[in-house]
């Protein structure tokens, strides 16, 4: 069962920018001067960044139980 939810999370990330992409994207739209899309971006980039880091320290926290 665990390793289905796994397969299922990869396949979702798989079609998510990942952070640098939107890095890319949010620095794009900062030079084209429409900050509030650059905002938008930029702070989707850190949230997604901020979630991939806290799923690893729980999965070495995982490790570290076991």
């Amino acid at each position: 069962m665990r390793s289905v939810i796994i397969a299922e999370d990869f396949a979702i990330s798989l079609r998510q920018p990942d952070v640098a992409e939107l890095n890319d994207q949010g620095v794009a739209a900062y030079r084209k001067k429409d900050y509030r899309e650059a905002e938008r971006i930029l702070l989707a980039a850190l949230d997604k960044a901020d979630k991939e880091n806290q799923e690893r320290l729980e999965i070495l926290n995982n490790l570290w139980v076991n």
